[in-house]
């Protein structure tokens, strides 16, 4: 059985996109998973940020 961190560190867009799915999930009247719950209110670590931004193209900024 795999246990969740305390901390969970995500880039902006994944907990953004987290709390979408949430929203949806609510409009449907399902129950979002605590893993989903988690992201979206996750901290966001800014070396994951920079790590992203470095991956994206320089024709694509």
């Amino acid at each position: 059985m795999t246990t969740t961190p305390d901390v969970i560190a995500v880039t902006p867009t994944e907990m953004r996109a987290a709390k979408v799915v949430i929203r949806l999930m609510r409009r449907r009247g399902e129950a979002p998973s605590q893993a989903l719950l988690a992201i979206a209110n996750a901290t966001v670590e800014p070396t994951r940020i920079s790590d992203a931004a470095a991956r994206v193209p320089a024709d694509e900024v």
